[in-house]
Parts: C-alpha cells; structure tokens; sequence
C-alpha cells in the first residue's frame, strides 16, 4: 500500500482536491496500527462506522460477508458475487438474481464472463 500511496500522491501533485481525496481515502483504509499513520475506520471492529460508509456509496459490490449483510440490512444498492457452492448459504442460493431478504442486493452467478457483465453491468449502472 505504500507503493501506491506514494505513487498517487507523486501523479497529484497539481490537483489538490483529487491528492485530498486520495489521502483521505488512504487515511479511511489504513490498516490499524499503523504506527506512520492514524486509521480513522477500525475496519474489523466498529460496525457504526463502517454502517456510515456504506450509506454513502452509490453501489456496494462484495462477495458473501458479513458486510455484504450489513449493506443489505442498510438497504444499500449493492451486488453480490455468490459463493461457487452457494447451496450451503440458502439465503444466497435463489433461483434469480433477487434475494428476498434484502431487496437492495442483487445476486451475481459466478462464470466465465463474471468480469466482462460486471463491466457491462457497472457501465450501465452509472449512465
């Protein structure tokens, strides 16, 4: 992560707003005890703040997990990769792409075009 941390902030340094996002964003991320930065999400521990992420993305594209669950319960748009042997999750083995439970997650077979729908689908989502 330093690598790309400071290969970002080398290319931002004419775009203020953009190096301000990207460090802000790094900052979120860092993992915690870092000791060369300060973390401001604990991303395994505090679910309030990671609730508070969530609301403020357009889209949420996850496998299965317990944030993929959160997301859900936040009725936050968000597409789920289901797992291969979905049969052991029932509530990710559904015969289409809606999931019952939380109506704002849309189910996603894995194959072999995974990568090139996804695009297609993301392309779509955003015009």
């Amino acid at each position: 992560m330093d690598v790309v941390h400071s290969t970002l902030m080398k290319k931002c340094t004419n775009k203020p707003s953009f190096c301000d996002k990207i460090r802000r964003l790094f900052l979120f991320f860092t993992p915690i005890g870092n000791p060369d930065q300060e973390a401001v999400t604990d991303l395994y521990n505090d679910f309030e703040q990671i609730s508070c992420l969530l609301k403020n993305l357009d889209l949420f594209i996850s496998v299965s997990n317990t944030t993929a669950h959160l997301a859900g319960a936040l009725n936050v748009p968000t597409w789920l990769i289901k797992p291969k042997s979905n049969a052991i999750f029932h509530y990710w083995n559904q015969p289409n792409s809606i999931c019952p439970w939380y109506p704002s997650i849309k189910l996603i077979d894995q194959n072999n075009n995974l990568i090139k729908n996804l695009k297609e689908d993301l392309v779509n989502f955003f015009i």
